[in-house]
């Protein structure tokens, strides 16, 4: 096998610049964007043998929605240049700027902070897409693909474990004495192309929230990875994606100081000094493993599979009668109500230890009426809870329940205490919030062979201990393959908040409350991944892969009554 690829490198601009548009990252009605500091943009590289190919994008925004994914897999069905194309060969991922506009999601919780769907906002992230992918198509030329790999030194400032107390449960972790420092992964691992024996570009993949700008900004922003690629692209003919790595509990903020909704900031008192600080780190190591002489050629070997799980109904291996490991349909806890007290609080404690007691008083309510009227409901009610361990459900997002009724008298209440509970009263009540579910539970996971590495593309946020296992899981099966580097890329295809180990869940801080599946999603991933990766070990035409799931749609009707049309 050769190891000449054709690539093609693009780059575009996908600023959706709507003024009073609200940021994604922090849900903070109040923090309205008035002005652009930093663009955001689509990269896009194309690798192709004489067989196939296989399109990766990367974008700077929170994170990629089915809605931004489904619309550009549309658009690019109706290209001549790429008529016949499959979801298997689309990779669309995030670096998860904070400081960048949401409202783009079909699925209408994550856009609540906008009052709504904004369709403004998608067309503008869709179109700079395609722009990039076009660009990079007509770049595709003869070039080689080497894997790096490095690590920055340990006392470096660039990364920090937020989330200490819920890392520590996980037994792999024997030493509990870390610093947030020490808890944090310093490896870096690369994917470089080269042309006529010149860096053309490069994906980096390393874990760090971008949050090195907290919930005050007001303006759009790529932060610190747009930074790192900035730097690394000026004065270079490069296209430099620095894309994310398993940052579900690692940060950018160290020093603790309090400031706005927050606990810590990073290197300087300001953000913008903080942001270019950490992005000058990364850029730095990335150059440091460039220059290094260690890598490996990679074989011109394309393969890639992409399938949807439904992750509201997956049995982990230790499944039985008797031991019911597996998920349930997504709920929120109320500690997700409080974010992270490192990267950004969402509401105000007071609020949180409200609705705490308030979902603990309603939901023994509910259950003891229906112990006493209905049994039958009180029976599944009471599966779901339990699948959901110690999670304190104020929304069941699958179930498209608040505080545990459909019918949500308490929203006439508390509409009045915040703005967003406002918002999802007005949609709940106007029958905008009936089809489907509120996030979503049909996800890609997606396997992509690039030589002898495999890209496993996550749809949600992975800590750092959920990531190794996923790794340690799969590396012997793919091994068989030929395959020596596992990667695991997260924020790809699409979005469902956090995955967290079974330990970590326990603790129900912000992560373990986003974990929207329950206590098992962990493993009963790991073992469909498991069988995904058994199955990619074949021939393509062997597989046996379900290829018919896809996620259900919303009417139009439905998603007029949520659309924001002020923006």
């Amino acid at each position: 096998m050769s190891n000449e690829f054709h690539i093609g490198l693009g780059k575009s601009h996908i600023t959706p610049n709507v003024k009073d548009a609200i940021f994604l990252g922090f849900a903070k009605p109040e923090q309205k964007l008035i002005d652009v500091k930093e663009h955001l943009h689509a990269r896009s590289i194309i690798f192709k043998n004489d067989e196939t190919y296989f399109i990766y994008v990367n974008l700077e925004i929170g994170f990629v929605t089915d809605s931004v994914y489904q619309n550009v897999f549309n658009d690019l069905s109706e290209v001549p240049e790429f008529k016949g194309i499959s979801r298997d060969q689309l990779h669309i991922s995030a670096q998860h700027t904070h400081s960048s506009p949401g409202g783009f999601d079909y699925y209408p919780l994550y856009n609540m902070p906008n009052s709504g769907h904004v369709p403004k906002i998608l067309k503008s992230i869709t179109s700079g897409i395609m722009e990039s992918i076009h660009k990079a198509f007509k770049d595709i030329s003869l070039a080689t693909l080497e894997y790096k790999e490095g690590s920055f030194p340990e006392d470096s400032e660039v990364s920090f474990n937020r989330s200490l107390k819920a890392y520590f449960k996980n037994p792999e972790v024997s030493n509990k004495h870390l610093t947030s420092k020490q808890a944090a992964p310093k490896e870096v691992e690369m994917l470089v192309i080269k042309k006529n024996n010149t860096i053309k570009g490069f994906i980096n993949w390393f874990p760090v929230h971008c949050t090195s700008i907290g919930s005050t900004n007001r303006y759009v922003h790529s932060d610190n990875k747009g930074i790192a690629s900035k730097l690394s692209e000026e004065g270079n003919d490069r296209v430099c994606i620095f894309a994310q790595g398993n940052a579900g509990d690692i940060s950018p903020n160290f020093i603790k100081e309090k400031q706005g909704h927050r606990d810590f900031r990073g290197k300087f008192k300001d953000d913008l000094e903080s942001t270019h600080y950490n992005g000058k780190l990364q850029a730095q190591q990335a150059l440091k493993i460039l220059n290094k002489s260690s890598s490996i050629a990679l074989d011109s070997i394309i393969d890639s599979e992409l399938i949807y799980l439904d992750f509201s109904n997956m049995k982990s291996k230790d499944f039985t009668e008797s031991n019911q490991k597996r998920t349930s349909n997504g709920a929120m806890g109320v500690t997700f109500l409080s974010g992270s007290p490192v990267d950004g609080r969402a509401f105000p404690e007071t609020i949180t230890v409200v609705f705490n007691f308030i979902a603990l008083i309603l939901n023994k309510s509910h259950q003891t009426k229906n112990f006493f009227i209905n049994r039958s409901k009180y029976k599944v009610r009471k599966y779901h809870e339990d699948l959901h361990g110690k999670k304190k459900i104020i929304l069941d997002t699958g179930l498209r329940k608040f505080l545990s009724s459909s019918r949500a008298r308490w929203l006439h209440i508390l509409r009045h205490v915040d703005p967003l509970m406002n918002t999802f009263a007005v949609q709940f009540f106007s029958g905008a919030l009936l089809e489907n579910s509120w996030l979503p539970e049909v996800l890609p996971v997606q396997i992509s062979q690039l030589g002898s590495i495999a890209i496993i593309s996550i749809p949600a946020e992975t800590t750092t201990i959920a990531g190794k296992r996923i790794k340690k899981a799969l590396e012997p099966i793919l091994e068989k393959k030929g395959i020596s580097k596992v990667i695991i890329a997260p924020y790809a295809n699409n979005y469902c908040g956090y995955i967290t180990t079974p330990e970590e869940y326990e603790l129900q801080l912000y992560e373990g409350a986003h974990t929207l599946y329950g206590k098992w999603t962990l493993p009963s991933l790991i073992y469909q991944l498991e069988k995904f990766a058994t199955e990619f070990l074949k021939e393509k035409p062997q597989r046996d892969l379900d290829k018919q799931s896809i996620p259900p749609k919303f009417s139009q009707s439905e998603i007029s009554k949520r659309t924001n049309t002020i923006l």
